[in-house]
């Protein structure tokens, strides 16, 4: 928030539970309240439990598709007027690379990463009329923290079979993932 104000913006914090639509529309409602109409939307959050196939119960099967894709669905539904009146607007998924390739232990969070790209093009064909366009932002695997040992097993072995998949050789940094938002958002990807 300090950064953004540093840089002559405007920030806030706001809060919402993403599983609950109710309160994704409040979210929207609340935020355009203090800073206006929302123009870019960058839907990035996700859970990724690391659960067997066999012990996925219904109520984490939920979770994991109510937050990684029926909140980008809602939230995006919800800032949608506003873009549709300006006919200008940028919808940005961030999405994942098990989407493509799959991952064990993850079959709710695949489902709902692909789930997220059909989406995207879904929503991408519908609203290019009004000036809004819609893309997904796969980011490999990047150098960040991650918030639960348990979630992400390669890391207690280190990440050499992942680096081997990658042609870079190397993590992405999370810079890289913001620059490649920065350009979706702009004018220069308007088409």
């Amino acid at each position: 928030s300090a950064e953004v104000a540093e840089s002559g913006g405007r920030a806030g914090m706001f809060k919402a539970d993403l599983a609950n639509t109710g309160a994704l529309k409040d979210l929207v409602r609340e935020i355009e309240q203090a800073h206006g109409a929302i123009d870019i939307l960058v839907n990035n959050a996700a859970i990724r439990p690391n659960t067997k196939l066999a012990d996925i119960t219904s109520d984490e099967w939920d979770r994991v598709f109510n937050t990684n894709l029926k909140a980008p669905f809602f939230l995006s539904q919800a800032v949608l007027p506003a873009m549709v009146r300006k006919r200008w607007g940028r919808i940005i998924n961030i999405g994942g690379t098990d989407a493509y390739w799959g991952k064990v232990r993850r079959a709710h969070g695949v489902s709902a990463k692909l789930g997220l790209v059909g989406l995207s093009r879904a929503m991408g064909l519908e609203l290019a009329r009004f000036g809004i366009t819609v893309n997904v932002v796969v980011p490999g695997t990047i150098d960040t923290q991650r918030p639960h040992p348990g979630w992400y097993p390669e890391l207690a072995t280190g990440f050499a079979e992942r680096l081997q998949r990658i042609p870079m050789a190397r993590l992405g940094l999370p810079q890289e993932v913001a620059n490649a938002c920065l350009f979706l958002a702009s004018e220069l990807a308007g088409y």
